[in-house]
């Protein structure tokens, strides 16, 4: 990519493609389908507020792939879905298609119509379509890249987002020059191209790291494949020596086997006829048994009979004599209840007439108390009466007196002061003039200075309003949120390094696994072989592995590879002649042995279930091994011939414990820890002190790392997202922070510099109106004074004659009152008597009636408990009563039943007696059978030792043969038959030994050998030379991205600063035309790093010095927004503008200007328009209108009519969308 090829982007040519048509089903509002056709040109929306006109906005921005809930003013994703209304229920989805126009092809589309589609579905799900072929989110928002109408473009504006192009940070604004000089793409493909960058050098460290392991691992490696090769040598020439002893010794023990077993079968004949002959007599005692058991179950019977004919007896006596003794309780209860029923009634009905006399009582005593009462009541008004007058009396007294006191000091001073009062009149009346000239010109200076305060102190308050509230919003809103957005950046930064770190480990151990199962480490070298023929098509076939086909669960592991043995690495072969065919090539190769299983020519044994149930009731047995492990139907004929007879148990104690009854039929059995018990009796177990290789535990572990490794993998991935997420996060909260910092600062100086000015205006208020109140009050005080000793001196004898006058007429009136005193001081203190005397009276008889009503309840109570039991008596009476009679019918009833069981309990005797003798006589005659059966028994039973002394012998012979094979198989892949045909079965020379101990010898001497080290040093060496191959091809890709990133902010680096001049000018210039003056200037915070400087704007409007935005007002702000706009608009043509009432700030005539703007670029550009200004419909040919008719669902109605005032066009209705 070059300069010139990006420099296109900045080019002025309108495109072709415009807005067709938006679809809207169930998205907010718009509850039916509705469907809005637009044409070239201007197109106003318009209609009532609350209609649902913004929410065409919110579908524009929702199907180009917003996925902000707040910029489609919403809480959360499924707030788009209509909601429901009073009649109307919520839906499920909801659906926005947007059709454009392709003409020119501007999309990088072939299509000349291009219609992208968003559904949004309740239960979170989404969809994305692309000419109705679903597709990414990623896809649409790539799409619409630098063409201006896309997320976040400048081509979709609404009244907030025109404030918010000034208010944005300088760094912010950036982006909408990105997005006019079309460079968004590029910084994409930067950020991919960084990523991929960040990718590879991650790779070529890994690759070091890697090649630095190998390279250190070859040299000793050398060594080892050398020591391998001796070894192999020596081991193979070993292994000949002592095949050959082994095969001699099988096929020495095998001839003993047989011979024995000859023996054991004619022992076997012997023991037949001597049990044939006990059969006989065992029948006939079994005949005889019956009858002595039969003639014993008689006498039981007799016993039984004549046992339950004494217990019946007993019974009866004993009810017979219980039944007497509780009639006798009984009568004796009828009599003692009777008497004590009859005291109780007396009881009752004396209690009763007791508590009437109390309750009359009782209610005399209350009325003398109420009485009393009334009384008390009368006699303290009394007393209240005469003392409220007496008070009254004394407060008249006093006052007299404090008169005549007044008048006398009066008389005295009045007649001093005379004289000094002409004297002090001619200089105040002088002081008067002069105090009001000086309290009017302070008044007025002190109303100008209080004005100037008040007006202060209301801005002083919203100042500190603002700051406090900046304030609040730092220190509660933005700092917590920036800290725990930095906080779960850390969180999801260390969950996600931690997962790679163990993906990382888990990976490798997997690469590791899968290298040594692809080499087949561990298998026998005739195993190798057919596997990699087969796998190179040298044979053709089915050649499976045991170890391949099983699936063992994992506690059976080691149980199954003991059962198997060198078993678990046998061939599966289709056919025979597979088998044979894989034979040949070994031979032809020599390429080693193997054992094969042609599924066409096994015999699987046949284990049956009812031995297998018998198996599974000893307890820790759980069952036949090939029941116990997974395969496919087609392979079961292999595996039921190797595990079918072998026997899974918990423990060796319980495999010795089987092996007595099931051995035989079970062919081998195992324990979970790997112990072996034969039909021999031989046990096998133990530990070697290095493990061996585990098949089945290597491929167990391969699968569960695969497993892993794809779920981490997933993990990592979720957790990227996850941290990029909070970083975005916390980038958004630190510019908030950032954003009221600045807010706070700003509202901290203003609020000072307000506080500053009001204080000095309040000073200067507060001294003025002080000194104002001083002077007239000064001139108040000095006429007062005036005016009082020019009254003083004119009627100062007229005073003194009043007082002395007033002094006679105090005296006569302070006798009276001292008489009226005495009297009413003596009604007191007689009413006071009468009170005190009357209220020990009342609470003396208010005592008296409280004790007799609490007498009364009692007599009561006792009256009602007394009535209670003599009625519970009475009923206790009554059911003895009954009880007696009941028990004289059953005393009868069991007389008869005595009876009857004594006369059973003679015959239960006399048939006792009889089948006693019965007895007797068959026991003699049995005891006379059983001798003759113990003889037959004891032939036959020597018989049966002799046989299995032979068995006994012939089982530790083909115990030794078993191990013999077993070792043979296991050590050198040998069946013990193949070994015989080999060598001939004939002995060993003794010097073979010598040579045998020898080679041990050198084998020791060479140590601990690896011996896979030859293949190992050979797969290392390559692994070496293909990684040196890897990291050269990843430098070079490491430079061609640095170049490549180079490119790209070179040429990054010429558009932007192409278009930023372009902007500017068309922003001067469109400035000027609104404002009708004026200038602009754009501005880079960092002049020196095009490619993350900031942008500042100032403005000059006409009349006025360069300020900064925020000094502006807010239709200065509108305006100069506006100017912005439709500058980047002129330097790069959006194929269509969506404006939301960004004509709302400005007055009529701005708006007349933005009118006039709207019909010029509506010439080579589509807009839509949302309004509710006439001025700006009247630039628009076509209206659409937005109504709500029915509750809570919009509706549209489409209206092309001449121009006419805003009110008469939207009066008709057109056709109504569809």
């Amino acid at each position: 990519m070059n300069r010139s090829t990006i420099g296109l982007a900045v080019s002025c040519r309108r495109p072709a493609m415009r807005l067709k048509k938006l679809t809207l089903h169930g998205f907010k509002t718009f509850a039916d389908r509705t469907e809005i056709t637009f044409a070239p040109g201007v197109t106003a929306i318009v209609g009532p507020n609350g209609s649902g006109k913004s929410n065409l906005l919110d579908s524009l921005l929702w199907v180009l792939g917003e996925q902000k809930t707040s910029a489609l003013r919403a809480a959360k994703a499924s707030d788009v879905i209509f909601a429901g209304s009073g009649k109307r229920k919520a839906m499920g989805m909801a659906e926005v298609s947007l059709t454009v126009d392709n003409e020119d092809r501007f999309l990088p589309l072939d299509f000349a119509e291009v219609t992208v589609t968003r559904r949004a579905y309740r239960n979170g799900e989404s969809e994305y379509l692309l000419n109705k072929t679903p597709c990414r989110l990623k896809d649409i928002t790539d799409l619409f890249l630098d063409t201006g109408v896309g997320r976040g473009a400048y081509a979709i504006v609404n009244q907030s987002e025109v404030d918010a192009i000034l208010s944005a940070r300088a760094e912010d604004r950036r982006e909408l020059f990105e997005e006019a000089a079309g460079i968004k793409k590029y910084r994409v493909k930067k950020r991919e191209a960084t990523r991929k960058l960040d990718a590879t050098e991650a790779n070529l460290l890994r690759i070091h790291d890697i090649a630095s392991e190998v390279d250190a691992n070859l040299s000793p490696l050398a060594a080892q494949a050398r020591a391998a090769r001796r070894f192999a040598e020596l081991s193979e020439r070993l292994r000949e020596i002592e095949v050959a002893q082994l095969a001699a010794d099988y096929h020495r023990l095998a001839t003993e086997i047989a011979v024995l077993t000859a023996q054991a079968t004619a022992a076997d004949a012997d023991a037949a006829g001597s049990r044939e002959s006990a059969a006989e007599n065992e029948a006939r005692i079994t005949e005889m048994g019956a009858a002595i058991a039969d003639a014993e179950g008689q006498m039981d019977a007799a016993r039984t009979a004549q046992q339950a004919a004494m217990t019946r007896t007993e019974r009866a006596e004993g009810q017979i004599a219980l039944s007497a003794e509780r009639k006798s309780s009984a009568q004796k209860t009828v009599a003692s209840v009777e008497a004590d029923v009859e005291t109780l009634k007396r009881d009752a009905e004396r209690f009763e007439a007791e508590g009437e006399g109390l309750g009359i009582a009782a209610k005399n005593a209350e009325a003398a108390a109420n009485e009393t009462g009334q009384q008390l009541a009368v006699a303290e008004a009394a007393s209240g009466e005469a003392s409220r007058a007496l008070a009254e009396l004394s407060r008249t007294a006093a006052g007299a007196d404090a008169e005549y006191l007044a008048l006398a000091r009066k008389l005295a001073t009045q007649k001093s002061e005379w004289e000094s009062v002409r004297g002090r009149i001619a200089a105040r009346e002088a002081e008067v003039l002069e105090a009001d000239a000086r309290a009017v010109s302070r008044e007025s200076e002190a109303d100008t200075a209080r004005t100037l305060a008040e007006s202060l102190a209301g801005q002083t308050q919203t100042a500190q309003a603002i700051l406090t509230e900046a304030r609040r919003v730092l220190a509660e809103e933005r700092e917590p949120a920036r800290v725990a957005a930095t906080s779960a950046v850390q969180t999801a930064g260390d969950a996600r390094q931690s997962k790679e770190r163990r993906l990382t480990e888990t990976a490798a151990r997997l690469r590791v696994l899968e290298e040594t199962e692809a080499a087949l480490e561990g298998y026998y070298v005739g195993v190798k072989s057919v596997t990699k023929a087969a796998q190179s098509g040298k044979l053709g076939g089915r050649y499976d592995l045991v170890a391949d086909v099983l699936r063992v669960p994992s506690d059976l592991d080691t149980a199954i590879e003991i059962a198997l043995g060198g078993s678990l690495q046998d061939v599966i072969t289709d056919t025979e002649a597979e088998a044979k065919a894989a034979i040949r090539f070994l031979n032809e190769t020599r390429g080693g042995r193997a054992t094969f299983l042609p599924l066409d020519a096994l015999r699987p044994p046949d284990v049956p279930d009812a031995l297998r149930r018998a198996a599974k009731q000893y307890a820790g047995v759980l069952g036949s091994a090939a029941d116990l492990v997974g395969y496919d139907a087609d392979v079961a004929p292999a595996i039921r011939v190797l595990l079918a007879r072998v026997l899974i148990v918990d423990d060796l104690d319980t495999a010795t414990k089987v092996s007595r009854s099931l051995t035989r039929e079970f062919g081998k059995i195992v324990t979970l820890g790997g112990e072996v018990v034969v039909p021999s009796g031989a046990i096998t177990g133990g530990a070697s002190g290095r493990p061996g290789v585990s098949l089945l535990g290597r491929k167990r572990e391969v699968t569960e790392l695969t497993e892993s490794v794809t779920i981490s993998r997933a993990e990592v991935e979720r957790l990227k997202v996850a941290e990029a997420e909070a970083r975005q996060a916390e980038n958004t909260a630190r510019q908030a922070v950032r954003e009221a910092e600045s807010a706070v600062s700003a509202a901290r100086d203003h609020a000072a510099d307000t506080e500053r000015k009001w204080q000095s205006a309040k000073a200067d208020a507060d001294r003025a109106e002080r000194d104002a109140t001083t002077l007239a009050a000064r001139a108040k005080q000095l006429a007062e004074s005036v005016a009082s000793d020019r009254e003083r001196e004119a009627n100062l004898r007229a005073a003194v004659e009043g007082a002395e006058s007033a002094d006679t007429g105090a005296q006569s009136v302070r006798e009276e009152i001292t008489k009226r005193q005495a009297v009413l001081s003596v009604r007191r203190d007689e009413a006071q008597v009468q009170v005190r005397t009357l209220g020990a009276e009342l609470a003396a008889r208010k005592e008296r009636a409280r004790a007799a009503s609490r007498d009364a309840q009692r007599v009561r109570e006792n009256a009602l408990r007394a009535g209670v039991s003599a009625e519970e008596r009475t009923r206790r009476a009554d059911e003895a009563r009954t009880a007696i009679e009941r028990e004289n019918a059953g005393t009868a009833l069991r007389v008869r039943e005595r009876d009857a069981a004594r006369e059973s309990l003679a015959e239960a005797t006399a048939g006792l007696e009889k089948w006693r003798g019965v007895r007797q006589t068959l026991l003699s005659e049995n005891f006379a059978l059983t001798d003759v059966l113990k003889a037959a028994n004891a032939k036959a039973s020597e018989a049966v030792a002799a046989a299995n002394a032979a068995r006994t012998k012939s089982a530790r012979t083909e115990a030794q043969a078993e191990q013999i094979a077993e070792r043979l198989i296991a050590e050198y892949e040998l069946l013990p038959e193949d070994a015989v045909a080999q060598t001939g079965g004939v002995p060993v020379e003794r010097d073979v030994a010598a040579e045998i101990a020898r080679l041990r010898r050198e084998i020791k001497a060479l140590g601990a050998v690896n011996t896979g080290a030859i293949e190992e040093y050979d797969r290392l060496s390559e692994r070496s030379r293909f990684l040196a191959e890897q990291r050269a091809d990843l430098s070079g890709a490491k430079e061609r991205l640095l170049a490549a990133i180079a490119e790209i902010d070179e040429s990054t680096r010429g558009v932007f600063e192409e278009t930023f001049a372009a902007v500017g000018v068309a922003f001067g210039r469109l400035f000027a035309r609104l404002f009708g003056g004026g200038t602009t200037q754009l501005v880079l915070t960092n002049p020196g790093d095009l490619l993350e400087t900031g942008i500042d704007i100032y403005a000059e409007p006409p009349g006025k010095k360069r300020q900064s935005l925020a000094l502006l007002s807010g239709g200065e702000r509108a305006l100069t927004a506006t100017a912005l706009l439709f500058a980047f608009l002129e330097v790069r043509p959006a194929p269509f503008c969506v404006l939301d009432e960004v004509d709302a700030p400005l007055d009529g005539a701005n708006v007349e200007k933005f009118a006039e703007l709207l019909r010029d670029f509506g010439q080579g550009s589509q807009f839509i328009v949302i309004t509710h200004n006439a001025t700006t419909m009247e630039a628009a040919p076509l209206w659409f209108g937005i109504t709500m008719q029915e509750p809570g669902v919009s509706r549209g109605i489409s209206l092309q009519v001449p121009p006419q005032t805003g009110a008469e066009r939207f009066e008709g209705e057109g056709a109504a969308i569809q």
